[in-house]
């Protein structure tokens, strides 16, 4: 018993969504583990049927577990059990981003929030349920606020909020960007971060600091090859043929300094293909120019 009740603590801790928005990958109907706490939990609940936090916990192993229909039900009768508690909604307004029920998520948590201001996660949820509203500056808001109350903010944190605000318009590309500076300043470097940054000063159409961007990360890099790919994308789209194609050709020259068994990768051979045919592609425009 007292193995089971770890084991349940431990899916329910995994089944709850990081601070930072990452959804982790559902367990199977059939998986083991939850199976097990699922039915301990039922056997509790037939001895004790009038606790709510018992069906609070079996409904969220439901909803890891892929069983919405299920962990509604159970959330439903703690509420009935229990209507002041105020956790119900927070896992209400989860379970309706699940089921990508947003606006049935915006209510549920605001209902939490507006007695539990304070909950990190709760900050975070309604901000992913107001952006896929098409709520991008209230969105933003709402994930400004969740870092604000971390300690150690989640890198997907800072790029959600960057996209949000991105999805309101161009106007807001340089605040999404500073917001994507503020993140590598807390964090360090975060490569989803800088990337992410890269495709708006590209957007935005600031190719130099996009470059500068990228030789950043490149300078970190123990594999200079598809940085150097990228570059030379950038300037070619950049209409900077000349410089694309040196960064092409440096680009293939650091892939066959690459040990044999890593260049025998699907990837690389990919990679390998492409670089040649940007050359190529390269160098024949510049024998057509007169």
């Amino acid at each position: 018993m007292l193995q089971l009740r770890m084991r349940r603590r431990r899916l329910l801790a995994a089944g709850a969504w990081l601070l930072g928005l990452v959804a982790l990958p559902q367990l199977g109907r059939a998986h083991a583990p939850a199976a097990d706490a699922i039915a301990e939990l039922t056997q509790r609940i037939r001895s004790e049927p009038e606790q709510a936090e018992l069906y609070l916990e079996r409904g969220e192993l439901y909803r890891v577990d892929g069983n919405q229909l299920s962990a509604a039900q159970d959330f439903e009768r703690a509420a009935r059990l229990d209507p002041a508690r105020p956790e119900v909604d927070l896992y209400r307004g989860r379970l309706a981003l699940d089921a990508d029920r947003y606006a049935d998520a915006e209510v549920a948590l605001s209902r939490f929030l507006a007695r539990v201001p304070g909950h990190t996660l709760a900050r975070a949820l309604r901000a992913r349920a107001f952006a896929r509203l098409g709520r991008g500056l209230r969105a933003a808001e709402e994930y400004s606020a969740a870092i604000a109350l971390q300690a150690s903010p989640s890198p997907e944190l800072y790029l959600e909020r960057a996209q949000a605000l991105v999805s309101d318009g161009d106007r807001h590309l340089a605040e999404a960007l500073r917001g994507l500076d503020a993140g590598l300043a807390r964090l360090g470097d975060v490569t989803t971060l800088d990337l992410y940054a890269i495709e708006l000063e590209l957007q935005r159409g600031d190719c130099d600091a996009a470059l500068a961007r990228l030789d950043r990360i490149a300078s970190h890099a123990a594999r200079q090859d598809a940085w150097l790919a990228r570059r030379g994308e950038i300037l070619e789209g950049a209409g900077r043929k000349a410089e694309a194609r040196e960064a092409y050709r440096r680009a293939l020259e650091a892939l066959e300094q690459v040990a044999a068994p890593r260049r025998h990768t699907r990837a690389t051979a990919e990679r390998e293909t492409s670089l040649r045919s940007a050359l190529a592609r390269l160098g024949a425009e510049a024998e057509l120019r007169p």
